[in-house]
């Protein structure tokens, strides 16, 4: 056949599907953490452990929705034994395995955390990793409660001594109330 008649028969790129797949909307499970969106401030207090000695001291945190709402970053301020440190999260839902997933990582450490879990109701997240720590592996569970769009509780425990202790606790607090952010908005 002829170049042209060749043209004739190719197939019509509007009908090859060419940009016409809808764009996949967040899973309904991220909607659980719309409530952590915002800026918030805390109490944070770090107990004594082979990474260091008791502090306490104020927090700051941020979260927003990234990348069309699939996923949750923060960024953390706070001071641990004197020394400010600065941590990003990455929040998102694995739906192959049905968890949620936290990426963090910080400023004291060059190691990736990563956990996973669950709600265990609807106030309460835990999610736990595994990660090794001068040459055993440590396992630590976080556990944040949602007490009202306005407060969350957060507490960390790990087995770093050999046996599951606290490590941190914090009480997370809106820097402004839900119902003056969404006014404001």
């Amino acid at each position: 056949p002829a170049p042209a008649e060749d043209v004739a028969k190719a197939p019509d790129p509007s009908r090859q599907g060419i940009g016409t797949a809808e764009r996949p909307s967040p899973p309904a499970e991220l909607q659980k953490l719309k409530v952590w969106e915002g800026q918030w401030v805390g109490e944070s207090h770090i107990f004594t452990s082979e990474m260091g000695p008791e502090s306490r001291s104020k927090s700051s945190h941020r979260y927003r929705a990234v990348l069309g709402g699939m996923h949750l970053e923060g960024d953390h301020d706070f001071v641990v034994a004197g020394m400010p440190m600065q941590g990003k999260s990455s929040w998102s839902w694995n739906p192959e395995t049905k968890q949620y997933q936290v990426v963090w990582l910080g400023n004291m450490s060059p190691m990736v955390f990563v956990y996973s879990g669950q709600f265990q109701d609807e106030k309460t997240l835990v999610l736990s990793s595994a990660f090794p720590f001068k040459g055993k592996t440590v396992t630590e569970t976080i556990t944040y409660v949602v007490e009202s769009p306005d407060r969350i509780t957060m507490n960390v425990r790990n087995n770093m001594s050999g046996e599951m202790k606290p490590r941190a606790e914090e009480t997370f607090t809106r820097a402004m109330p839900a119902a003056k952010e969404a006014k404001a908005r």
